[in-house]
């Protein structure tokens, strides 16, 4: 095998290889209700992902025929107020940019080839849908091991792409056909270009600075997330290359506006109105309730420290300490002349920053902040990078005592050992928490937030609520936290569909009817008098991991129902 040849094994074969398997290990438990009953169980159905796999079938179906001349714009892209009550094809709801809702739409219909659902007669099967997040999560994992392989050795791009598979909340919310891994695997794609190509001595071309802003643009089209990008990205860029820095800049900047416009029909409608009500739509919106260390809060309210203790608590220990090795521990290997250790200590001086400036902009007071790590998800992928560097310095220092394949395979199951969290919690990995709290069980001790958006109601639990509903059956949930919550819940279900049960918020139905009920253990969320109530309910199936109750499936006693 030639040299070059060697070089591009080393830098794809493993970060290929593992991302051949994270699809592989997702894909195969991603049913949430029974649609692909050959396949494991996954999380189940959370409350947003209904209305993004609706959004993302729509665009995936009315944007080609719009293409053809068979709809209008204001037909594709336009809400009630622009289409009027007959909308063809349904409303387009805006409080999302459509990329990665049309990911996960093209992914619904490419699932739906592949793996052809038991609930086929739906409109939109979330099985399918979930398609969409498990290769994008694989094409981040594919770009962070390549990138590190590229920086710091093949080794330490394998452990970085393998320490992102690790990290239980990524490897959760891939399961999840939601917008949050569509969104890393572009905030992972704009990071690194921009780290690899803007740090350079000579700073930057304008065909750069353009390719810079077409993956920022794209990222803008994923979700409002992008924008916190852009304050470290100019900060560091003035830093290092004060005025030079100005003409890049702005050639990125237009690109990527004129990327985000062109991307986003539903803006021409109404460009400035529709600018201002997307970005304005962040702060006009229902307050959720929080969960810290005991103590319920609204999401404007939560402590400081909420998103450094969460990142902190939810990477596996060895991870974070590899991480911090990776930023604190110099290697000789970046001193190798002054331009290359001045291009490295720019490179991770962005890295450093773009992971740190979300967490300290969701710290600020007033910021609102919810749902685990979920709005900061976008950290954990350059973490990831980082943690391969911190492998490299580590690797380098047991090079100098044993062979490279002692250290090679010491360093190796040390990493392997950071995933038993992704065997034992499955499918509830949202319900991870590390050792520095004793896990999950130690997390609900201290009171914190144990479960997400409904992801702990699997299959499983719906099958014996279907079997003790019977034909024509009700089955009550709590909270159902989102007013289509139950009805999205019964239409998903083959189950439900296959006996006529219907799903009916508990809170909305008739006490001397709720015998049977879905409870789901985000207890911030449940109405008064519940706890107590379910004290005397009879417990017919749960869902534990960790040794913590995270949803359960009652029967309510007579005396209970009629209170």
């Amino acid at each position: 095998m030639s040299e070059r040849w060697q070089r591009l094994a080393a830098l794809w074969a493993v970060p290929v290889a593992l991302s051949v398997a994270t699809l592989g290990g997702v894909v195969y438990a991603i049913d949430p209700v029974g649609s692909d009953p050959g396949l494991a169980s996954g999380p189940g159905i959370t409350i947003d992902e209904p209305f993004n796999v609706q959004q993302g079938v729509r665009l995936a179906v009315a944007v080609p025929e719009w293409i053809r001349g068979g709809l209008t714009l204001r037909e594709v892209f336009g809400e009630p107020d622009d289409v009027g009550p007959n909308a063809p094809v349904g409303y387009h709801l805006a409080d999302h940019p459509p990329l990665g809702r049309a990911w996960l739409g093209v992914s619904h219909q490419l699932g739906r080839v592949l793996l052809p659902p038991a609930n086929a007669g739906q409109p939109f099967v979330t099985a399918s849908a979930r398609l969409g997040s498990a290769l994008a999560f694989a094409l981040t994992v594919l770009l962070v091991g390549r990138v590190a392989s590229g920086w710091y050795g093949w080794r330490a791009g394998a452990v970085a792409a393998a320490a992102l598979v690790l990290m239980p909340r990524c490897w959760g919310h891939a399961h999840v056909a939601s917008l949050e891994t569509v969104l890393n695997l572009f905030w992972t794609a704009a990071v690194v270009h921009v780290a690899g190509r803007w740090s350079g001595e000579e700073g930057v071309t304008p065909r750069t600075a353009a390719v810079s802003g077409l993956l920022l643009g794209l990222l803008l089209l994923t979700k409002i997330q992008a924008v916190l990008l852009v304050p470290p990205f100019l900060a560091w860029a003035l830093w290092n290359w004060r005025q030079r820095a100005l003409l890049p800049l702005a050639v990125c900047g237009s690109t990527a506006f004129a990327v985000f416009f062109v991307g986003w029909p539903w803006l021409w409608l109404d460009p400035a109105g529709h600018l201002v009500e997307y970005f304005a739509r962040t702060t006009e919106r229902a307050s959720l309730r929080v969960t810290y260390f005991g103590t319920v809060f609204a999401d404007r309210d939560v402590p400081w420290h909420y998103p450094f203790v969460m990142f902190l608590l939810t990477v596996p220990i060895g991870l974070q300490a590899l991480g911090v090795a990776g930023n604190v521990v110099r290697r000789t290997g970046d001193q190798e002349s002054e331009a290359s250790a001045g291009i490295v200590w720019r490179r991770e001086q962005f890295l450093l920053a773009v992971t740190v400036f979300p967490l300290a902009l969701f710290a600020v007071p007033g910021v609102v902040v919810y749902d685990g790590v979920r709005l900061f998800l976008v950290v954990f992928p350059i973490w990831a990078v980082l943690i391969g560097r911190g492998a490299a310095r580590l690797l380098e220092t047991l090079d100098a005592r044993l062979t490279a394949r002692w250290s090679t395979t010491l360093v190796a199951t040390f990493v392997a050992l950071q995933g038993y969290a992704i065997v034992v919690l499955c499918p509830c990995h949202l319900s991870y928490y590390n050792l520095f709290v004793g896990g999950t069980a130690g997390a609900e001790r201290l009171g914190l937030q144990t479960t997400y958006w409904g992801e702990p109601i699997t299959r499983e639990l719906l099958a014996t609520a279907a079997e003790q509903a019977g034909p024509g059956g009700a089955v009550h949930v709590v909270p159902a936290l989102h007013p289509l919550y139950p009805a999205f819940l019964e239409s998903q279900t083959p189950a439900f569909q296959a006996q006529g049960v219907r799903v009916v918020d508990f809170n909305g139905s008739n006490p001397t009817e709720s015998r049977l009920v879905l409870v789901h253990h985000r207890t911030a969320d449940w109405p008064d008098g519940l706890a107590e109530t379910l004290v005397s309910a009879e417990r017919l199936s749960e869902v534990r991991r960790g040794g913590v109750l995270l949803a359960e499936l009652v029967r309510l006693p007579p005396q209970a129902a009629a209170e």
